[in-house]
């Protein structure tokens, strides 16, 4: 070989090397330190506010990294239809301004599809572009529901998150944040958290709270949420009337405005609660309906039923546990026949049941076609169930 045609050969070895040196630089240099997806509740929410979303999201990008890659996708919609989910910001840096943009875009429309934005979340992660994160890759869900709208069986969508991501393989740092997620879907979103991965979830009560959580799960070098102490939110319930049966073994609290009174006819119990004096039946053999709120006991013979659904549409069916680490069940449907009380077809009926040793609780509220304040009532007498109540003393 000529001298020439080795200086040639040489220098062509060194280009290649080098080419090879700085195409793994560059395409070193596009992988992320950390990559985050906020995956954001869009549906109606609950309590929590959407703007106050928007703001705490807004504030925890601008605390981000300029090497983090950052992504955005909102779930909410119809059960079964199109757009329960949707990648509104693509995962990659300097993406601060198009998650602010994309948030201001965001409206509240349709029910919580909370399964379909995380295995979507999930799926983003599943593809070699854009590229993971070279130390952490985190999903937060910041939900104002702690359920899938779609699913009544919330272990089902445990499950299937669990399922989901055993088979993607992917090592993914999942954190769930419930701002102002109703008490009585915190368990079922407590659920979904373990099944990701999650641990436990955080529930933030003021827009303040939630900034604070979300700077604290995208700055790295900041203390986990799970460490942060909130401050407690006040108690709705302080200045509420207290009631205790000693022989029925509970007590609980209920609005000022309230009325309460006991009947008892023999062996039969029953107390009725209600916003007026005219929404108290009369204590007589012959009229046992119900007009607002009744409290019942009994014996606690077999397992909790959930309702018949050929009575409702638009049943829904969990489990709960109150404040007082009381353990039941919490139905709420509109009734389609009568024979619940003095309500009828339209009414909806709201229960709780719970077991306490060999007595069985049942909790019912009537909430009729033309009440007016039926979000309050519903607010004010799941505060008395769940915050309130105790069994068995």
């Amino acid at each position: 070989m000529s001298r020439t045609r080795r200086w040639v050969l040489v220098v062509g070895v060194f280009a290649a090397v080098a080419a090879v040196v700085i195409g793994t630089a560059v395409v070193l240099r596009g992988v992320p330190e950390h990559r985050i997806t906020f995956l954001v509740d869009s549906s109606v929410p609950a309590s929590g506010d959407l703007g106050a979303v928007g703001a705490a999201v807004r504030a925890a990008a601008g605390n981000t990294g300029d090497r983090d890659s950052l992504a955005l996708r909102r779930f909410g919609g119809e059960c079964g239809g199109a757009g329960t989910t949707e990648e509104l910001v693509a995962a990659g840096t300097g993406n601060t301004q198009r998650i602010n943009d994309a948030m201001g875009t965001v409206e509240a429309a349709g029910r919580p599809t909370l399964l379909d934005g995380v295995l979507a979340a999930i799926g983003d992660f599943d593809r070699r572009y854009p590229f993971r994160g070279r130390l952490s890759n985190r999903i937060i869900v910041v939900a104002h529901h702690g359920a899938d709208a779609c699913t009544q069986d919330q272990a089902a969508v445990s499950a299937r998150i669990e399922r989901e991501l055993r088979d993607s393989g992917l090592d993914l740092d999942f954190r769930f944040v419930g701002f102002a997620v109703p008490e009585a879907e915190r368990d079922s979103f407590t659920l979904l958290a373990g099944a990701a991965g999650a641990g436990t979830p955080v529930f933030p009560q003021t827009p303040e709270a939630l900034a604070a959580v979300l700077e604290q799960l995208t700055v790295p070098e900041l203390p986990e949420a799970s460490e942060i102490t909130l401050p407690a939110p006040p108690d709705p319930t302080a200045g509420w009337t207290a009631f205790a049966s000693a022989d029925q073994g509970y007590s609980l609290r209920h609005p000022p405005s309230w009325v309460s009174e006991e009947c008892r006819i023999d062996t039969v119990y029953n107390h009725w609660l209600a916003e007026s004096a005219e929404l108290i039946p009369e204590c007589v053999p012959t009229d046992f309906l119900f007009y607002r709120v009744w409290i019942r006991t009994g014996e606690a013979v077999g397992a909790i039923q959930p309702p018949s659904p050929d009575a409702f549409t638009g049943l829904e069916v969990s489990r709960v546990t109150t404040a007082a680490g009381a353990g039941g069940q919490r139905s709420s449907g509109v009734l389609t026949s009568e024979g619940f009380g003095a309500q009828g077809p339209g009414d909806r009926l709201v229960t709780y049941v719970f077991d306490a040793g060999p007595t069985r609780y049942t909790v019912n509220l009537a909430v009729y076609r033309d009440d007016r304040a039926a979000d309050q009532l519903i607010a004010d007498f799941d505060l008395m169930v769940m915050n309130t109540l105790r069994l068995g003393g």
